[in-house]
């Protein structure tokens, strides 16, 4: 049995053959030709339930495109979560530090402007 989360045979042929035609159709950028023309920018629209194999492979393209862009989307959180030092501690921390962290600075600050004098 096949992913219903995967592109079969026929559905992987027809976006592979008309992908630029069906996106251009979804964006806009070219005009519908005929009465399945119109149907199909519906379908993309959510206003029509998709009839056609063209529509349900598109559709179902476009689903798999949003599932991927999560994917990387979450990936890439998850890496920066991991590269950035602010969450070495497992949360974001303030960009001036802890208030002791700053009260021990400052102390280190005057006691060297003493030392020089």
């Amino acid at each position: 049995m096949t992913d219903p989360l995967e592109l079969n045979e026929e559905e992987r042929a027809l976006i592979d053959a008309n992908l630029d035609r069906y996106r251009a159709l979804d964006e806009g950028t070219m005009k519908p030709r005929g009465k399945s023309g119109i149907q199909f920018v519906r379908v993309c629209r959510g206003k029509k339930e998709p009839v056609t194999r063209h529509e349900h492979a598109y559709l179902k393209w476009k689903r798999l495109q949003l599932l991927e862009a999560a994917r990387r989307y979450k990936r890439n959180q998850e890496e920066d979560r991991q590269t950035i030092p602010e969450f070495e501690d497992g949360h974001p921390r303030t960009e001036f530090g802890t208030r002791e962290e700053h009260l021990r600075d400052r102390a280190r600050q005057r006691a060297t402007i003493r030392s020089r004098e």
